[in-house]
């Protein structure tokens, strides 16, 4: 093959300079060609049929390979001038053929697969019927997005140690926190540090979630379309409350019995007589100065006599407040 039409060849591929044009230029003229051959085509028909309907049926059905977005309305023209009922007997029959049963799936799709073969009337009439079907498509694309979505979230968030979280902060604003994460496209990157969801920074530092402004801070990012922006703002929430919630008042629980177990030991180190200097310490664990405790374990625990004991009233006044 010479260069020249290599040259041809590879401007037929690419779209450039005129042979874009040669290109529409060659399709229309396929079109008009199998338009023509299936007008030719209708007096064979209605020589071999009987029944004029018949005969106008069979020929349409058989020449429906030879129509497309180009030359359909040719067809269409042609077939309706010659339907033996008139024109609009011949529309409903094109009416009822385009009638589509089944899930919204399979009905867009065929739908869209007849409509690139059916004249332009037609088409019109067929749109509001396509985007019904359309958007049922979309809700239940949506819904198994959201289930898919919902499960890899669950997950992601169980591998992660929330016992960890402060139980001082409220669930709310841990859930805000792994949301901004989410957001940002890094829930597999994170981490609880002090307390709180945290990200390693592009630099590696770890900050935590609250302390990211720039998402050019985060490892990974990701564009959130609106639909998708739905879906994490409804499902983060969902499914990341209960988790963190019963995670914190798990950890609410444990240190609430340390913190009893901790206030049990010091009222029994104060029964037993601990130093006045050490009584703070233990006042802090037990919620309240009960210097009288305090005292009363001094005076239980060694032999001292009236002078010791006024000493020691008058330096327990001045250090917590005397006894009550």
């Amino acid at each position: 093959m010479n260069q020249e039409k290599l040259n041809k060849l590879f401007q037929l591929a690419t779209g450039k300079g005129k042979a874009k044009e040669e290109v529409k230029k060659f399709v229309n003229n396929a079109s008009r060609k199998k338009a023509d051959k299936a007008k030719s085509s209708y007096k064979g028909y209605k020589g071999s049929y009987t029944d004029p309907i018949t005969a106008w049926t069979r020929w349409y059905e058989d020449m429906k390979n030879n129509i497309d977005s180009s030359n359909a309305d040719d067809v269409w023209s042609f077939a309706e001038a010659n339907y033996p009922n008139g024109r609009e007997e011949a529309r409903n029959y094109l009416r009822e053929q385009t009638k589509i049963s089944g899930n919204p799936t399979k009905r867009e799709s065929l739908l869209r697969e007849q409509l690139t073969k059916s004249p332009s009337w037609l088409v019109q009439e067929k749109i509001p019927e396509l985007n019904e079907v359309g958007a049922l498509v979309s809700n239940q694309n949506l819904v198994k997005a959201r289930k898919i979505y919902a499960s890899v979230f669950e997950k992601n968030l169980i591998n992660l140690p929330l016992e960890e979280l402060d139980s001082d902060v409220p669930t709310e604003v841990h859930v805000n926190d792994l949301l901004k994460l989410e957001l940002l496209g890094s829930i597999e990157a994170a981490s609880i540090v002090n307390g709180r969801f945290a990200v390693a920074s592009p630099d590696g530092t770890v900050k935590p979630a609250f302390m990211l402004e720039d998402p050019g801070e985060i490892v990974e990012m990701g564009t959130v379309d609106p639909s998708e922006m739905d879906i994490l703002t409804n499902v983060v929430p969902e499914i990341a409350t209960p988790l963190i919630e019963s995670a914190l008042n798990s950890t609410r629980d444990i240190t609430d019995i340390g913190n009893k177990a901790a206030s049990g030991a010091a009222l029994q180190m104060l029964k037993r007589g601990m130093p006045m200097d050490q009584w703070g310490d233990a006042f802090s664990l037990i919620g309240q100065n009960d210097v009288n405790l305090g005292m009363q374990g001094l005076i239980e625990n060694n032999d001292y006599d009236y002078q010791d004991i006024a000493r020691l009233t008058a330096e327990s006044r001045s250090m917590y407040g005397g006894m009550q």
